[in-house]
């Protein structure tokens, strides 16, 4: 994989909204620089940012992978599939996250072992997604909204 310049746009690096002609180069995942200007490689992928604003990756901090629909499907959210269908949703939900810019999310816990499973997979470089920080399986207190069983 090659170079990726990005040119022409405003740069928030998390601290600072950097001037409107900013250019970062990008090689693998090593930022190589940012600044006013950078010279450009005959290989490069240019992307033109004009209009537009880079900034860092985010984090989601409380992600359920196998979630969807909530409030139109019945408790237990996240079980009401099989296994290898929760993996695909987990995956759909993940890719999902990182369109929108989430280059990381923690999970907050999902049904069989579907968190860890996907981790391994974004890792192995057999799915795209974002890095994944699994959770357990699904640990929940009685009277809990996921809790199916009456308290009483």
């Amino acid at each position: 994989m090659g170079r990726i310049v990005f040119t022409n746009g405003k740069v928030f690096d998390g601290d600072q909204v950097l001037p409107d002609d900013t250019t970062v180069v990008v090689d693998g995942n090593t930022i190589l620089s940012v600044g006013a200007t950078a010279s450009h490689q005959a290989d490069d992928e240019v992307v033109d940012l004009q209009g537009c604003t880079l900034i860092p990756g985010m984090t989601s901090g409380h992600f359920h992978t196998t979630y969807h629909d909530v409030g139109g499907t019945q408790l237990p959210f996240g079980l009401e599939n099989p296994p290898a269908y929760q993996a695909y949703q987990a995956l759909a939900n993940a890719r999902l996250a990182l369109a929108a810019g989430f280059t990381s999310i923690v999970g907050a816990s999902c049904a069989f072992d579907v968190d860890a499973s996907l981790a391994a997979a974004v890792r192995a470089g057999l799915v795209i997604g974002p890095r994944v920080c699994p959770a357990s399986r699904d640990l929940i207190a009685s009277a809990d909204s996921n809790d199916v069983v009456p308290w009483w």
